[in-house]
């Protein structure tokens, strides 16, 4: 949950600040654009920025699922195993 607000939220926050800076900051090469090519410049960078933020709240998302996987196959790694050994122990008690 909190993982989630500083992805969408900070990173976004920061990487609009970080795109901004050539808009006011630019120099000779900003200057000689017009509005419109910053105003352009600023929205491809926005929709880029959200785009990378969502696929890697995704990515965040996946490896959290895949951990919780891996939790539940040691599970069943171990209960099979204590099965298996509490299966051979019963056979050579009895049977051996």
């Amino acid at each position: 949950m909190v993982e989630d607000f500083i992805i969408k939220y900070y990173w976004g926050a920061a990487g609009m600040m970080i795109t901004a800076l050539p808009i006011f900051f630019g120099g000779k090469k900003m200057a000689d654009m017009s509005a419109g090519g910053r105003t352009e410049s600023l929205v491809t960078n926005r929709k880029l920025l959200q785009s990378s933020a969502d696929a890697f709240g995704r990515m965040m998302y996946s490896y959290k699922e895949v951990a919780e996987l891996a939790g539940y196959t040691a599970r069943v790694r171990l209960s099979l195993s204590f099965f298996l050994s509490f299966f051979l122990s019963f056979f050579f008690f009895f049977f051996y």
